[in-house]
């Protein structure tokens, strides 16, 4: 099911019934100088445990050390901002103004018993549009 709120300028996709076979990238296609939100859902029963989006291609630990744009102990940096919507297990990042140097793989992560745990989005930005990249 697909809605095109043109008030609110959303489209909206509604899958019901998934299975495995509807595994796969889904994109998301915008122009420069607009926003995106890349959610990341979550273990429901880790509502308190920290949630962040950082950008790096390396390693994990080196981007959770070095690369964090946000969390849920700074919700707001710059263009990027995180909401958390708890009863849905879902955490939201806005980044506002696109740039092509925002371009990258990005990690939504969650901490669990002093790890994380971790997703991969990867963001393209470029001549006037982007498309985001869910790899499962």
């Amino acid at each position: 099911l697909m809605y095109d709120d043109t008030s609110e300028g959303v489209l909206k996709v509604f899958i019901r019934d998934l299975t495995a076979a509807d595994e796969g990238t889904y994109r998301l296609i915008r122009r420069e100088g607009e926003s995106v939100e890349i959610k990341c859902p979550y273990d429901e029963n880790h509502t308190k445990e920290i949630k962040l989006l950082c950008k790096g291609k390396y390693q994990l630990n080196i981007c959770v050390r070095d690369g964090v744009h946000v969390s849920s102990n700074n919700r707001t940096n710059g263009r990027f901002s995180l909401t958390e919507e708890t009863s849905a297990g879902v955490f939201t990042v806005k980044i506002s103004n696109l740039r092509a140097e925002d371009s990258g793989k990005y990690w939504c992560a969650e901490e669990s018993s002093g790890s994380f745990i971790f997703t991969e989005v990867q963001l393209h930005v470029t001549g006037g549009e982007f498309w985001v990249l869910h790899i499962h």
